[in-house]
């Protein structure tokens, strides 16, 4: 079988625990709040988890918390968290309600308020949930109003104007933005992917030969497809009938059934050691 059911899924959390033991963690156990946006492992297998009321670390018997101290800059910038992203240096990027972004290093506890919405507010930027990236050359990705696609550098500290890059997605819906391992930008459409290419500065779109079908009634994290690359450098992601596939090397795209129709978009997990891509569709882990 092409995808093999792997276990029916009755946990809240978006992360897979492979082990012979599952606990339940609840607010009782120190969790601050019981609404989870977001769950990561640091280099050293700590588990952070976001929620609506500060940043926990868990360590597999306790918790710290890590919350916002009125005029405390050195605390994060609010407790309603929204998404939290982990970069290959270690770091942790929290998005807030506020739509103020900070970087908290996972290893010093130290946080970095990169935008805040003072900053915001001044240049006029509204980012939508559903697609931000910054890129490795410090460059800052994200959707806004209109399916429109903006970028900028990230501001030094103190600077107040930055200069925006705008670039218009007609008669679609943007979906998703994502860097790749040889640092190429690409956006997800309803339409296929779309690549920038930075010497021409306009996106290159290599349209998608099936009609998808995605739940667009979203903002929030647990139902915005999520843009992959696999290790051989196939982009993947799925919407609510199918995994698809783009070789970038050779243009071409290909898709896989879902074995069951997403009730919103299927949900892509991990990619294993051996290649094995895990999903979820509803309440099942395939593979």
């Amino acid at each position: 079988e092409l995808i093999k059911k792997i276990v029916p899924l009755f946990l809240l959390f978006p992360y897979i625990l492979f082990s012979q033991n599952i606990r339940h963690i609840s607010v009782a156990d120190g969790l601050p709040q019981s609404f989870v946006s977001g769950i990561v492992e640091d280099k050293h297998g700590f588990i952070w988890i976001s929620t609506h009321n500060g940043l926990a670390r868990y360590d597999g018997h306790q918790f710290k918390i890590f919350q916002n101290k009125p005029n405390d800059t050195t605390s994060i910038s609010t407790n309603f968290i929204t998404q939290s992203i982990k970069d290959k240096h270690n770091n942790l990027w929290l998005r807030y309600d506020s739509g103020a972004i900070d970087v908290f290093d996972m290893a010093s506890h130290k946080i970095n308020h990169i935008l805040t919405t003072d900053f915001l507010d001044h240049n006029k930027l509204e980012i939508y949930r559903r697609g931000w990236q910054v890129a490795s050359d410090c460059s800052f990705w994200f959707t806004g109003k209109d399916n429109t696609v903006f970028n900028f550098l990230l501001p030094e500290k103190g600077q107040e104007n930055v200069k925006v890059s705008q670039y218009e997605f007609k008669d679609t819906t943007v979906l998703a933005i994502k860097e790749d391992s040889k640092k190429n930008m690409w956006v997800l459409t309803n339409k296929g992917l779309s690549r920038y290419n930075a010497s021409q500065k306009k996106f290159e779109n290599f349209e998608l030969p099936y009609k998808a079908d995605f739940d667009n009634n979203f903002d929030f994290g647990e139902e915005i497809p999520r843009l992959t690359e696999r290790k051989n450098g196939e982009l993947i992601w799925l919407d609510k009938n199918n995994l698809y596939f783009f070789d970038f090397s050779k243009k071409k795209y290909s898709k896989l059934d879902l074995p069951e129709k997403a009730s919103f978009n299927g949900k892509l997990l991990t990619e294993a050691p051996d290649g094995k891509v895990y999903f979820q569709v509803n309440k099942t882990i395939y593979s």
